[in-house]
C-alpha cells in the first residue's frame, strides 16, 4: 500500500468515526453524564440513542438488502442514510411526547429533525449537495453549549477541522458544501429558539 493510500485511509477513518449518528450518540452520552436531570429516565435515554444513533447507522449495512438502493453505490447509500436518519429524528420527537420530555430534550430532538429536513430539501429538492457530516458536528456542539457545556466548543472545533480536512483530502465535499452544512444547524437552532420563546412552551415540560 502506497503512502498516499495510507493517508487516504486515515482520512476516511476520521470521517467514519465522526459520522453524524456517532456524534449524536456521543452528545447524548455527554449530556447524560453531565446533566442527567434533563432526561426523564434511563428508558428515554436509550430510546434516543436508538433513534438518533443506531437507526441511522443501520442504513449502511442494510443497503445491500434494499432492492432500490443496493446497486446505487455511494449515492444510494447516502440517500438511504438520509431516509433512515430522518425517520429516526421523527421517532425521537414521538419519544419526547410519550416520555414527557424536558425543554432541553425537545430542543435536542427538534434540532435534529429540522437539520434532517434541511439536508433532505437542499439535496433532493434543490439538488444542492451540502455536507450532512459538517451539519452533524455543528448541531450537537451548539446543543451541548446550550446545555451549559461550553467545552463542547473546543472539542467540536477540533473535530470540525479534522473532518473538513478529511473531506477535502479525499474529495468528498467542497468548501461551499461544508459551509452550507454548517449554516443549516445554526439556522435551525435560531428557529427553535424563537419557537420555544413563543409557542412551544405549551407542549414542553420545564427541567
Amino acid at each position: 500500500m502506497s503512502s498516499t493510500e495510507k493517508k487516504n485511509n486515515f482520512w476516511r477513518m476520521i470521517r467514519i468515526i465522526t459520522a453524524a449518528p456517532v456524534l449524536a450518540m456521543a452528545a447524548l452520552i455527554v449530556l447524560w453524564l453531565a446533566r442527567r436531570e434533563v432526561f426523564s429516565g434511563v428508558p428515554q435515554f436509550w430510546a434516543l440513542i436508538g433513534c438518533l444513533g443506531i437507526l441511522p447507522l443501520l442504513a449502511y449495512p442494510l443497503q445491500r438488502f434494499s432492492p432500490r438502493f443496493q446497486n446505487q453505490g455511494r449515492a444510494g447509500q447516502r440517500t438511504l442514510a438520509m431516509i433512515y436518519a430522518f425517520c429516526g429524528y421523527l421517532l425521537s420527537c414521538l419519544i419526547c411526547v410519550l416520555t414527557e420530555a424536558s425543554r432541553n430534550i425537545w430542543m435536542f430532538c427538534l434540532e435534529y429533525l429540522l437539520c434532517g429536513l434541511g439536508i433532505l430539501v437542499f439535496n433532493k429538492v434543490f439538488h444542492l449537495k451540502i455536507s450532512g457530516h459538517i451539519c452533524g458536528i455543528i448541531g450537537p456542539m451548539v446543543l451541548l453549549v446550550q446545555n451549559n457545556l461550553p467545552a463542547a466548543i473546543l472539542v467540536g472545533f477540533i473535530i470540525l477541522l479534522l473532518v473538513a480536512t478529511a473531506s477535502l483530502k479525499i474529495n468528498r465535499h467542497t468548501i461551499p458544501q461544508m459551509i452550507g452544512g454548517g449554516i443549516v444547524p445554526l439556522i435551525s437552532f435560531g428557529i427553535l429558539l424563537l419557537l420555544f420563546r413563543n409557542c412551544l412552551k405549551i407542549i414542553c415540560y420545564s427541567c
